[in-house]
């Protein structure tokens, strides 16, 4: 076995066992005699070492899992939950605020806490803050609130939220105390929404805002509903495709202005990392941007791009610094999932009549949506309660022009620096954007547009993944087979 397919087997199980943790209880400690026992044998027996190397990578998934868990119910701020008294909070924005129709959300991160007895720092976990005063509060501000503790939602543990708090009393105590480099993105960010807000109507200012800057949090909730209904919610949501259009503008203009393509892969790979971090490093973009550096690099290194052994990798980076992911992050489970039903799915669809149908501007976004579809059906089905089944069609008409769409946004935000021709580009963005909306408003109305689905516990959808795994196989298997006999 390479050493590529053993990393790859580990990186596999390791994120198993985190998503197994994450459902069900497992006493690892058991395992370790028998760890101990196979250790020595595995030098000199390569099924033994095979088996070695899943059961401990399986078993240091479940532990990651299970010492995040620890550590927040241990020195947690669910310990000060069941608590009726009101406390005294003084802690650090630590994300860009996101502001609502009706109220601006504050993420904290606790660094003292004071209840009537005794007073508590060094505190694990954060506090989801409603800000319903007009005061502007910003990343790195120290605040100081008053008020009682709620249990935050279940979907808040992805971003280690696990309190709320809507204060009596709220005030700043001091500014800028957060990370400097991102603070200065997050503050060219404001000025950029302030521009939106000043130049374009709602909605089109709102959904400009989701592809761009990755604030989809302002969205008007019929809009929302809308874009669901329509089978387009994704493109306000940033991910793998809002990068991949980024990283291909930027380097069309670093070659059309003169560097060597290796120079413009480096620049393209920083901007990555302003981008993501414009986009508040939201989960999908952190794992399209660990997958792009892994591309650049291979390209510059001379080596094969492996993009299953990318996803894995990436994966894995963001399970280890935060496993919560895998059970309440329905993002990262969708992002993963239909980054590998492209890669998967989509030479299958190669191989279909759907290509002999459809001209190639057509087939690709057609490919792509029923290929994420596919394996995100089940998450999708469960969370949401209905499945789009316009999604393909409304795909079709809308992923074709949304590198034009961004690529005018980001042209109107550059030229309004250098107040020059922005007006033109305003005026282009504005036309797509109208374009867009007559889409979604269509779709959303279509009678029987959408299929209902009810609760469905997860032991029918093993089958289905297991399923699509022995299709795959067998499918990999004549492919293989063919290309032989030819």
């Amino acid at each position: 076995m390479s050493f590529g397919k053993i990393v790859s087997l580990f990186l596999c199980f390791f994120i198993l066992g985190v998503a197994f943790a994450s459902f069900f209880s497992l006493s690892y400690f058991l395992f370790f005699p028998f760890l101990i026992f196979l250790l020595p044998l595995s030098f000199f027996d390569k099924k033994i070492f095979i088996f070695f190397l899943v059961l401990f990578s399986f078993l240091l998934g479940v532990w990651r899992y299970q010492l995040s868990d620890l550590k927040v119910g241990k020195r947690g701020i669910v310990s000060f939950l069941d608590k009726e008294e009101n406390i005294l909070l003084v802690g650090k924005i630590i994300s860009f605020p996101q502001k609502t129709e009706k109220v601006q959300l504050l993420k904290v991160q606790p660094e003292l806490i004071r209840t009537q007895n005794k007073e508590f720092s060094k505190i694990e976990g954060q506090i989801l803050v409603s800000n319903f005063t007009s005061f502007p509060y910003r990343y790195g501000d120290i605040i100081e609130i008053e008020g009682k503790l709620k249990k935050g939602e279940d979907y808040l543990k992805k971003e280690r939220i696990f309190a709320l708090l809507s204060p009596k009393k709220i005030q700043l105590i001091e500014r800028g105390r957060g990370n400097f480099l991102i603070g200065k993105i997050f503050d060219f960010k404001e000025k950029l929404l302030q521009n939106l807000n000043k130049n374009l109507t709602s909605p089109k200012r709102e959904i400009l805002a989701a592809l761009l800057l990755g604030e989809k949090s302002s969205i008007p909730k019929k809009e929302k509903e809308k874009l669901n209904l329509s089978g387009l919610s994704h493109i306000t949501a940033v991910s793998g495709m809002h990068l991949v259009i980024v990283a291909n503008i930027l380097m069309s203009i670093f070659l059309e202005i003169g560097f060597w393509r290796k120079t413009a892969l480096y620049l393209t790979s920083l901007f990555i990392f302003f981008f993501v971090a414009l986009w508040g490093f939201q989960v999908s973009a952190l794992r399209a941007a660990i997958m792009a550096i892994l591309s650049i690099l291979a390209q510059n290194l001379g080596r094969m791009y492996h993009p299953t052994r990318a996803l894995l990798l990436a994966a894995f980076l963001l399970l280890l610094q935060n496993p919560l992911l895998a059970r309440y992050d329905i993002g990262f489970q969708l992002s993963f999932l239909a980054t590998a039903g492209i890669l998967y799915f989509g030479p299958v669809f190669e191989k279909s009549f759907l290509k002999r149908i459809f001209p190639s501007f057509l087939f690709l976004p057609l490919k792509t949506t029923l290929s994420a579809q596919i394996f995100t059906f089940p998450i999708l089905a469960s969370n949401f309660g209905f499945i789009s089944l316009i999604a393909p069609l409304a795909n079709i008409l809308i992923l074709p022009i949304l590198p034009f769409l961004m690529s005018f946004g980001f042209a109107y935000f550059f030229f309004l620096w250098l107040k020059l021709l922005s007006g033109f580009f305003l005026w282009l963005t504005n036309i797509l954007l109208s374009f867009l909306i007559l889409v979604v408003d269509f779709f959303s109305q279509i009678p029987f547009a959408i299929l209902r689905t009810e609760k469905i516990p997860l032991w029918p959808w093993f089958f289905y993944y297991l399923f699509l795994a022995i299709f795959l196989y067998y499918w990999q298997k004549k492919k293989e087979l063919e290309f032989l006999s030819f």
